[in-house]
């Protein structure tokens, strides 16, 4: 965003000396460490403290200009100049409403309990064989103002852009959606994420068909037809009228599904019942991932994507090693890592894929604790581990509080020995790198806080 500060006052609902109007801002920054020269600093008060109190730090790192409160007692640093407004944080939001609006961006939302990052990087592949595209995400602790940020960061040659979507207490979907206005919506399926704070999945189904409330008239909403919480919170949704609905899913109940399926070691081929009769090939696993992947051809060709375009850009989507992407080992074992998630629905399936796997001596699973599950989250890790069974898993290595539930569950289903479980992750990294060996196929899975990442930099080296 390159904007002269008096564009910024009008767009944020603010006002600027005269002398300052003609001053250029290059970017937004709303935490010192992200300034770089030409950047507008917004300050902005969160559990962690003011951000006016940092205000000289961002100007020594290059910020050319502030927003800041009116009647603010934090020292101004006052050799820079100042955009006044009433809030800082709605002034950004306001700023941001303001500069999409003035795009003519089409805009693309994901969300979901799982499969949304994967389904983001999916359709952003297949769109950047066309178009000039942009990518943003949320994150949870103040989802409204991530997205703020993302959405100043734009450039206005973008045509396309693909936007991943968290909810959050502190900024619901609807919010979200609206500040995008998106041309098109996916909904990748309804899991047990934020069952802790909504409580039930019929909830967390109401909660994801909120995104919505934004969708311009005649817009797209692609979601899991498998889901019927979700078709139940469709009905119930006071949508746009002329909002278009699509479903994907596994059998011919759904508007798209697949008709041919091939597991390969590197990736997963498959054929869907469009008429063009095309094969498609990503560089993932999973059944899952191929219904990741029918919602974002279902948008690109929604979005005018030839079908060969299609084809070229799932082939050649960048791959996240963090999302069961197979990594050779040091032992010649070969790791899926899945470190940076974990839900009840996404370890069933990644279970499962493992199981499938052709051409491995021996499956061993490292699973760690999912996290924000409700009070329902024992039963959650007895689930997972009633699934570790002879004679597809091996051996099993469980750690965290929760994850013992896991380990007590498989203890049923294994012979003695194999199953252990940690409480320290050195030693579990240990007993892991001592018992891996070439022709293995180890999973590795578990929320982000759990830091299993760490298990694999060592096994891996990366």
């Amino acid at each position: 965003m390159k904007r002269k500060l008096s564009e910024i006052a009008r767009m944020a609902g603010g006002t600027v000396p005269e002398l300052f109007g003609e001053v250029e801002v290059c970017g937004v920054a709303v935490h010192p460490k992200d300034v770089q020269a030409g950047y507008l600093f917004v300050p902005l008060r969160d559990e962690s403290g003011d951000g006016h109190d940092t205000a000289e730090e961002a100007v020594r790192r290059g910020a050319a200009a502030l927003l800041w409160e009116n009647g603010h007692s934090a020292v101004y640093p006052g050799h820079v100049p100042a955009v006044r407004v009433e809030n800082t944080e709605h002034a950004l939001v306001q700023l941001a409403r303001e500069y999409r609006k003035e795009l003519p961006v089409r805009t693309m939302v994901i969300t979901g309990s799982d499969g949304k990052t994967t389904t983001k990087d999916l359709l952003a592949a297949i769109l950047a064989t066309t178009y000039r595209i942009y990518q943003g995400s949320t994150g949870t602790a103040n989802p409204l103002v991530d997205l703020a940020c993302s959405i100043l960061h734009m450039d206005e040659t973008t045509q396309m852009a693909v936007f991943e979507l968290q909810w959050s207490e502190k900024g619901g979907l609807g919010e979200q959606s609206k500040l995008l206005a998106p041309e098109a919506a996916i909904i990748t399926n309804v899991g047990e994420a934020h069952l802790k704070q909504l409580g039930t999945r019929r909830e967390i189904a109401y909660a994801k068909m909120q995104v919505v409330d934004g969708l311009i008239p005649g817009g797209l909403l692609v979601y899991n037809g498998e889901e019927p919480l979700l078709a139940e919170a469709l009905r119930l949704a006071d949508k746009l009228d002329g909002v278009l609905t699509y479903r994907f899913g596994s059998d011919d109940t759904n508007d798209l599904f697949p008709i041919a399926m091939l597991n390969e070691p590197d990736g997963t081929s498959f054929k869907t019942n469009l008429p063009t009769g095309s094969y498609f090939r990503i560089p993932l696993l999973g059944l899952h991932n191929i219904m990741n992947a029918l919602a974002a051809v279902a948008v690109s060709k929604y979005m005018g994507v030839y079908d060969l375009d299609v084809v070229s850009g799932l082939k050649n989507m960048e791959r996240n090693y963090t999302r069961l992407v197979p990594m050779s080992t040091r032992f010649g074992a070969v790791i899926l890592n899945d470190s940076q998630s974990a839900s009840p629905t996404s370890m069933k399936a990644a279970i499962e894929l493992l199981k499938d796997l052709p051409g491995y001596e021996r499956k061993i699973v490292v699973l760690g604790d999912m996290t924000d599950l409700g009070p329902d989250e024992i039963r959650f890790h007895k689930e997972v581990g009633a699934l570790l069974t002879q004679p597809d898993i091996y051996k099993v290595f469980a750690y965290g509080t929760l994850a013992k539930h896991i380990a007590s569950e498989a203890s049923k289903g294994l012979p003695a020995g194999r199953v252990r479980w940690f409480q320290e992750k050195a030693e579990l990294i240990d007993a892991v790198a001592a018992e891996a060996k070439e022709k293995d196929a180890i999973l590795v899975k578990g929320s982000r806080m759990m830091g299993l990442d760490e298990l694999v930099e060592v096994l891996t080296g990366v």
